[in-house]
């Protein structure tokens, strides 16, 4: 199901993305230079956004459209979970507002053009003089019920978790006395989590909660502090916990219990963003994860001391979200967190795992290129039905060599715990849990001590009750 739903993308979505796209810019361009903005500025975005969420099949529920009221200018603060909070609140919000967005966008071919024709507002911190100039824009454009939102956070989250609020959505409402108006977002961080980049997205339902309005308490620093934190409060009161992404699923499964000889984990990482996180060292035991050990990010530095009393794979959390597996096999362990590089250092199955990583990594990055190579193939002159052919093909190839090579590292590694833990990538995507003809084939060859991993068990367990409740029901 999920390489139709991948191929789908590919073959569909992707060329309507990049034809929708152009025409909303240009028609938004258009319509705003022959002096229609109050139309054009808002609603070609408004349908682009709804068709890209409803051409990906994703379900969409909104609650509190009630709390709006008409002809009111608010300052809207939702939380910022992914690239598709964009998506959701322009398509499903049903409000005229203008985006808060940094001056860099700006510089995006045609989108940056329609951005500044439909009077959005673009952040310029480049010193006191265009902070006031960006405040004195916003005061001119936020009127006769048009809205403003700002994603109160300043990035898409990492793990899921919301983070802390910044100040400049709160300072806004404060100078123009407007009242704000605290937004839910739930389900974007499943659909396309910041840590996978550009990349094909995953079938998950979206949802906006949508809260009574509320005011800043007073005037001044104080004030505004104490205004935001009810309103992270009050976000966060709707906010269900972020689900673990299929790759980060696929890092946690994991063989044996862990629970006396000690052992020391060094670790590092030069990433601004996790300063001050908490780690968490996470097994597979009794049908869940569970912690083993916890720690902060501190300076760059972060140290676990796990106690295991037979070999087995764990994986390292940052909030909600799986970052990296870790073999627990050797007394010392060194972990590197980077951008653009997880590893594991200091004995031979970690190695092995994260060689195995590194070459699914590159399919997976040729396979996240196709949508980028058909738009450039498409731009170059070639025709459309030929570019589909050519790319389908080599999708199919690319998702044969994956399987491929997962099916050879599972059936290599089937006696130690890399074996297991990368059976879950054949069957984290699944809605359930059930037998393919992949999974009954390995099954059917597996050894005693793969069938005997908890994970492995548990699957193959509810898989086979799972048919036979099926076959029940014919």
């Amino acid at each position: 199901m999920r390489h139709l739903y991948r191929t789908y993308q590919l073959l569909v979505v992707a060329p309507v993305m990049v034809v929708a796209t152009a025409l909303a810019s240009l028609v938004t361009i258009v319509g705003c230079a022959v002096g229609l903005a109050h139309f054009f500025s808002y609603y070609p975005g408004k349908v682009w956004a709804w068709l890209m969420v409803r051409l990906l099949l994703l379900p969409v529920s909104v609650e509190g459209r009630e709390h709006m009221a008409p002809g009111q200018s608010y300052v809207i603060v939702p939380n910022h979970q992914g690239a598709f909070d964009i998506f959701l609140i322009y398509g499903f919000l049903n409000r005229h507002f203008k985006w808060m967005m940094k001056y860099e966008l700006r510089s995006i071919p045609l989108v940056g053009k329609a951005c500044e024709s439909s009077g959005f507002i673009f952040v310029d911190n480049r010193g006191p003089k265009r902070i006031a100039a960006t405040t004195e824009r916003a005061r001119t454009i936020l009127r006769r019920g048009i809205s403003v939102v700002v994603f109160p956070e300043g990035a898409r989250t990492w793990d899921g978790a919301m983070g802390p609020f910044k100040r400049g959505a709160f300072q806004l409402a404060d100078q123009l006395e407007l009242p704000l108006l605290p937004v839910t977002i739930n389900g974007s961080f499943e659909v396309l989590p910041r840590s996978k980049g550009f990349n094909f997205v995953e079938w998950h339902p979206l949802s906006l909660t949508i809260h009574p309005p509320m005011r800043n308490e007073g005037q001044g620093p104080e004030a505004e502090r104490a205004t935001m934190e009810r309103v992270r409060s009050v976000v966060a009161s709707a906010l269900r916990p972020a689900k673990c992404t299929a790759a980060a699923i696929v890092a946690a499964a994991l063989l044996g219990s862990c629970a006396s000889a000690p052992m020391h984990i060094e670790g590092e990482t030069s990433l601004p963003q996790l300063e001050g996180r908490m780690l968490y060292l996470k097994v597979y035991a009794g049908g869940s994860l569970r912690d083993i050990d916890s720690t902060r990010i501190v300076h760059g530095h972060f140290a676990l001391a796990p106690r295991s009393d037979s070999m087995c794979m764990a994986n390292l959390f940052i909030g909600q979200q799986s970052i990296m597996p870790i073999v627990l096999d050797a007394n010392e362990l060194r972990v590197v967190i980077e951008e653009k590089e997880h590893r594991v250092e200091g004995s031979a199955l970690n190695d092995s795992l994260f060689a195995f990583i590194e070459l699914k990594s590159a399919i997976d990055d040729r396979i996240a290129e196709l949508p980028h190579r058909e738009s450039q193939m498409l731009l170059d002159g070639m025709d459309h039905d030929e570019v589909m052919a050519t790319l389908g093909v080599e999708a199919r190839e690319l998702e044969r060599q994956e399987a491929a090579l997962v099916k050879r590292f599972i059936k290599a590694n089937m006696d130690n715990p890399l074996g297991p833990g990368v059976f879950m990538i054949i069957t984290s995507a699944l809605p359930y849990p059930f037998m393919t003809p992949e999974i009954e084939e390995l099954i059917t060859l597996a050894s005693p001590a793969f069938l005997a991993d908890p994970y492995v068990s548990d699957f193959v367990r509810i898989a086979r009750e799972n048919a036979e409740r099926a076959n029940e029901l014919r």
